[in-house]
Formats: structure tokens, sequence, C-alpha cells
């Protein structure tokens, strides 16, 4: 009897961690890309600012 109680419970342990394992990659995955990208674009800002800056000064 203890076998057939046994193999579902493992197949739905097995299954509930291979999905939450999947959620938190995926949740880490946007996250780290929404920084990726927030940083990407502070970088650009600054770069522009700072060339920005540099023609101001080139045109006095």
């Amino acid at each position: 009897m203890p076998p057939h109680y046994e193999k579902p419970l493992l197949l739905l342990l097995v299954r509930s961690i291979a999905i939450a394992s999947v959620l938190i990659t995926g949740q880490v995955v946007t996250m780290v890309g929404r920084c990726q990208l927030h940083t990407i674009q502070d970088i650009v800002g600054y770069g522009l600012y700072v060339t920005g800056i540099q023609e101001r000064h080139h045109a006095r």
C-alpha cells in the first residue's frame, strides 16, 4: 500500500518544486533585466548629459 501513496506525493512535490523554481527564476530574471535596463538608461542619459555639457563648453 505505501508505494501507491508515495509516488503521487513525490510527483506532486517534484512538480511544485519545479513550478516554484521556474517562477522564482522568472522573477529574478525580470528584476535583473529591469535593473540592467535602468542602468543602461542612466549610462546613456549621463553620457548624453556629459556630451551636452562638453558641446556647450566648446560652443562658448
